[in-house]
């Protein structure tokens, strides 16, 4: 549900949200940088994941999509 993902995106920074889908929780920390926020970072394990196979296309984009409109609400919140 839209809803529903819009306020996950709202209450959680980019981290938790990550955490928050299952499949990606055993790749966080397995990035290349420290700092991966899983969108478009050079080594990013969760997108070399869906790459292979072990995470479904459409899952990474509801993250992807929902990351980005909480690293836009953040940006909102510190103007």
């Amino acid at each position: 549900n839209a809803l529903q993902h819009w306020l996950l995106a709202r209450n959680l920074g980019v981290e938790e949200l990550a955490a928050a889908f299952i499949e990606f929780r055993p790749l966080i920390g397995q990035c290349r940088f420290r700092d991966c926020r899983h969108l478009n970072e050079p080594g990013c394990a969760i997108a070399e994941a869906q790459a292979a196979g072990q995470i479904t296309p459409r899952r990474l984009a509801v993250y992807r999509r929902l990351a980005e409109m909480n690293l836009k609400n953040e940006r909102r919140s510190w103007e």
